[in-house]
């Protein structure tokens, strides 16, 4: 059998929402779990400061800007380095191929064919050694933009618009 229960006026309650505060009184410090410094890895008059302090950002974001003409000037001399180097290698190639038909042929010497199989060698290293420096300098202008690491918040702006930046002055 059901049981009875009676209730007061007082017993019962009506729901609400609202909200929940409870103060603690503490001192300290509030640090954050994940904490960067964005600083410039290459020198340079920054060009532009795109965030201020108290915005959020996304991972990957361009939040500053160095000037990038030097970097530009820089890669482009070494890709004309490069181009030179594979003509120069490109024409030994050719040079040790018909010196190789020749040697079968027994119209030029063991030691003609040696040299044109060490020119096309050494224009094979530099070539390589070109393709390295084009990398250094690709990466040296895309360094001209600084990025976040991660998603959060600015917490002070280092840097202004105009100020030359050398490597690792702290931006952001």
């Amino acid at each position: 059998a059901p049981q009875v229960v009676e209730l007061a006026p007082t017993d019962l309650a009506r729901a609400e929402s609202r909200e929940i505060r409870r103060d603690l009184p503490l001192t300290g410090q509030l640090r954050p779990s994940h904490q960067a410094f964005l600083r410039a890895k290459v020198a340079g008059e920054v060009l532009e400061m795109r965030v201020k302090e108290g915005e959020t950002v996304k991972s990957g974001q361009v939040v500053a800007r160095i000037d990038p003409v030097e970097y530009q000037a820089r890669l482009d001399e070494r890709l004309a380095t490069l181009a030179a180097n594979k003509a120069t290698w490109e024409n030994n190639e050719r040079t040790r191929k018909n010196n190789e038909e020749l040697l079968r042929k027994n119209f030029i010497s063991q030691q003609a064919y040696d040299n044109a199989l060490a020119n096309t060698s050494v224009a094979e290293a530099q070539v390589k050694a070109a393709e390295a420096n084009v990398a250094l300098a690709k990466k040296s202008l895309d360094d001209t933009l600084v990025r976040t690491p991660w998603a959060g918040l600015v917490a002070e702006r280092s840097a202004q618009v105009g100020d030359k930046a050398s490597v690792d002055t702290r931006l952001i």
